[in-house]
């Protein structure tokens, strides 16, 4: 929709319907007047409103008394939000509710009904109703604002309400993800999704997928980065015809430097015309380095880092396998490295925030992730946790402990490795680290 008539209707609702029109301005109300009464419904909503304008978000929220409140720059600081720490060796059937099966390991094996996929997201479900009411009051307190999740957090409309309620109670809006795979975009997931989120107050924008750009290496399902980009972009076209109140962004994977002579990351983006900003995850040490003068080459939209931080567990000694496992490790958890790692990425995030600096592109981050999360080691990442039996996976018993084998990544972490399990800002145990106290004077501050 025309940003013209999204801000005229914003500014008609803010000020209680009243509007005064000059002389020369006359001309513009037959041509509206239709307009503001087909859409008089629609804007009565109890939703909020998100627009692109000059490198920032602007967002109407909605007051305590349902009132919409005025347009403001709108600043992003936040935490990726997947509350799944442990996973059981045992759970639900999700299509049967009345037995259970094995867990923990969530590939799909032939002959398995239901499918790994099918388990893992009924169980994310699962954890995402155990633990909203102790994670958002810990959010609360460190001060966040917005929080990034990667899919709804029930299909019972009932239950996904409470959740985002609650949100609304503390002040955190939710960047929700409507489609992570080619199979949740071939079964219109986003459609459901959005239908059933978009009226929301708790609701800051929407997120299509996760690191698409990197799709013919990584889980989406998607062969080639062409036919990412298309369904990306269709997909956006859509939910843009069924929710004209909220931006649209996707995320994509922080590869800015070109590549055989091709900037993929440059091609992706101009093919996605229907998106209004963009996501980065971003992991490349103690810098971000010449990211924000990429992006500048790059697309003249604004972004958001959708991910950047740091494990708290520190690698001194491992056996490289493969050039990508880091295997019979040895170390120790240093919560203070963590600590100084990410919060001098949010420094350097500070300095580049149109928020303060209009010239600016970037609007704000989420540090990965609010809590650790042991499950990984046994669900996408094999080849971790050592003593994985493919057989009969489910006599592994990583899944609810820690474990340090990880990712060799060089120069992206302090030590070269990522650890899956030690990412938190809390622990499995939702005990506050380090950087828990640095974010939560550092977002106070902003």
């Amino acid at each position: 929709m025309n940003l013209f008539f999204i801000e005229l209707k914003l500014s008609f609702i803010q000020k209680g319907g009243g509007i005064i029109l000059r002389r020369k301005e006359m001309i513009y109300l037959c041509s509206i007047l239709s307009f503001f009464i087909s859409t008089a419904e629609a804007l009565q909503t109890n939703g909020s409103f998100s627009i692109v304008k000059d490198n920032v978000l602007n967002v109407a929220g909605r007051k305590e008394d349902g009132q919409l409140d005025l347009t403001k720059p709108y600043l992003i600081k936040g935490v990726v939000w997947n509350p799944a720490t442990r996973a059981p060796q045992k759970g639900i059937n999700p299509k049967t509710k009345r037995t259970k099966i094995d867990y923990g390991f969530f590939f799909d094996h032939e002959n398995q009904d239901p499918k790994g996929y099918e388990v893992l997201r009924y169980w994310l479900q699962q954890e995402y109703q155990k633990y909203f009411l102790s994670d958002i009051m810990l959010m609360k307190k460190m001060n966040v604002n917005t929080v990034r999740v990667f899919n709804c957090f029930s299909d019972d409309p009932e239950i996904n309400t409470r959740i985002l309620d609650e949100f609304f109670r503390n002040n955190i809006m939710v960047i929700m993800t409507v489609a992570l795979t080619k199979k949740d975009i071939d079964d219109k997931e986003y459609v459901k999704v959005v239908e059933m989120c978009k009226d929301h107050p708790a609701i800051l924008m929407w997120a299509i997928g996760n690191e698409w750009n990197l799709s013919n290496m990584g889980y989406s399902g998607y062969k080639t980065i062409v036919k990412a980009a298309k369904a990306v972009n269709l997909v956006a076209e859509e939910i843009k015809r069924m929710d004209p109140y909220h931006s649209v962004s996707t995320v994509i994977g922080d590869v800015l430097c070109d590549k055989y002579n091709v900037n993929l990351v440059k091609w992706f983006v101009e093919e996605c015309t229907n998106i209004d900003l963009w996501g980065i995850n971003s992991y490349r040490g103690k810098t971000f380095g010449d990211l924000f003068d990429k992006w500048e080459d790059i697309s003249g939209k604004p972004f958001y880092f959708s991910e950047f931080g740091v494990d708290s567990f520190m690698t001194e000694k491992y056996k490289l396998y493969k050039n990508v496992f880091a295997k019979r490790c040895k170390g120790e958890e240093s919560q203070l490295i963590q600590s100084e790692y990410v919060m001098g990425l949010w420094e350097e995030v500070k300095n580049n925030l149109s928020f303060y600096k209009p010239e600016k592109k970037c609007i704000g981050g989420l540090v990965f992730s609010f809590n650790d999360a042991l499950w990984k080691v046994g669900s996408y990442h094999s080849g971790l946790g050592g003593i994985i039996n493919y057989t009969n996976p489910y006599e592994a018993s990583c899944y609810s402990k820690y474990d340090t084998e990880g990712f060799y990544m060089k120069n992206a972490f302090p030590d070269d490795v990522a650890n899956e399990e030690y990412f938190g800002i809390v622990n499995a145990d939702r005990e506050p680290k380090s950087v828990f106290y640095a974010l939560q004077e550092f977002y106070a501050s902003l």
